[in-house]
């Protein structure tokens, strides 16, 4: 599950960035909004952690999701 897996954490940056595609990917199925920004925090959470230690394409891939989550973060503060 998931959740077992998060709490047993990553020993490196491809482990922490198959738990973010993990928690992004459960986000798509969320049944509410709410639930959804949860995983993708916890998504970004681990992203965050990956990114420094990875390289190439896989580290350009996570920066790029980061930047689309921080740019859905800001437009929906701006709508509320």
């Amino acid at each position: 599950m998931l959740a077992a897996a998060d709490l047993k954490g990553a020993a490196n940056g491809s482990q922490a960035a198959v738990l973010g595609d993990s928690w992004y990917a459960f986000a798509e199925s969320a049944d509410s909004e709410h639930d959804a920004a949860g995983y993708r925090s916890r998504a970004a959470f681990w992203y965050t952690r990956a990114v420094a230690d990875l390289k190439g394409f896989a580290k350009s891939r996570i920066e790029k999701r980061l930047g689309e989550m921080q740019d859905a973060l800001a437009a929906a503060a701006e709508q509320a």
